[in-house]
């Protein structure tokens, strides 16, 4: 009984021994006031943020409405000029900065094993000259001076993130591949005029 014993208490002690370390605690803040980020401006620029299927720009500004009930987040109507040209000044910047820094790789590569729409991107990518690459410059520090002023009136510009919800993606896509250079401009603005971005979900598919 007494070596029973003894046996049952060591092997107690061995399997304490062996087990697991607790979990750590994770501690987070208690934020308890709803109003964390009072008096925002949201600057909406009208042609801009309407430039998309009926049911975002419904949902959107509806978004929008939320916000102002439950934070008094104001809606202030601003224009931004020449988007369309600082969307195709985008497109050359990051198209001749892409080629540059992959132009070493395009050579061994064997453009037969990409799809339809990276040989086309490649392609116009490698067609800009010095002189367009300078004028995308020219045109991004005008709209950053633009950003300037309408962030002088309000804190944030909103839009939707996309035009489109998801489609179906098309049979041939596998084999060509798929372009899709419009339905992203609130992104491309924002990486152009190199400001940050943030999207915000809202549940809607």
């Amino acid at each position: 009984m007494a070596s029973s014993s003894k046996n049952s208490s060591s092997l107690k002690k061995k399997s304490t021994d062996d087990a697991a370390p607790p979990m750590a605690k994770l501690c987070f803040p208690l934020l308890k006031s709803p109003k964390l980020i009072p008096n925002i401006k949201l600057a909406k620029y009208g042609e801009w943020f309407n430039d998309c299927s009926d049911d975002i720009r419904v949902c959107c500004s509806q978004a929008l409405a939320k916000l102002y009930n439950s934070y008094g987040w104001k809606t202030i109507e601003v224009t931004v000029p020449e988007i369309e040209v600082m969307r195709l000044a985008h497109y050359v910047t990051i198209g001749s900065e892409c080629n540059n820094s992959i132009a070493r790789e395009l050579e061994k590569l064997n453009k037969e094993e990409l799809g339809w729409d990276a040989r086309v991107a490649l392609s116009v990518y490698g067609s800009f000259s010095s002189q367009e690459y300078l004028n995308a410059q020219r045109i991004r520090n005008r709209q950053l001076q633009i950003h300037k002023r309408i962030f002088s009136k309000a804190d944030v510009i909103v839009t939707p993130t996309t035009g489109v919800t998801a489609y179906t993606i098309q049979k041939d896509a596998r084999e060509t591949g798929e372009l899709d250079y419009i339905n992203g401009d609130s992104v491309v603005y924002a990486n152009n005029a190199m400001e940050p971005w943030i999207e915000l979900e809202d549940h809607y598919e």
